[in-house]
């Protein structure tokens, strides 16, 4: 489990637990976050919603809609060269 899939008996792809636990801890603390941080749990979440679109519901079943907008917004203003 190098990239954070696994498979199931049938043999589609999953996310691993170690990916979710991550992607959950750090939106139990995303107000804290700084921008670099809340960019990377932004893409930790787009990537795992590739992969298990159910995640998703789950999060915000779990976590309220408003905290898992906030997760997934990042300040990506600083990324641009000018």
């Amino acid at each position: 489990m190098v990239t954070g899939i696994v498979l199931a008996p049938d043999g589609h792809a999953l996310l691993g637990r170690d990916v979710k636990r991550k992607i959950r801890a750090q939106i139990h603390r995303v107000e804290s976050l700084n921008n670099k941080q809340r960019q990377s749990l932004a893409g930790l979440i787009a990537y795992a919603i590739g992969i298990d679109p159910d995640f998703l519901n789950a999060l915000i079943l779990k976590y309220g809609i408003a905290k898992i907008t906030l997760a997934r917004t990042a300040d990506f203003t600083r990324l641009i060269v000018r």
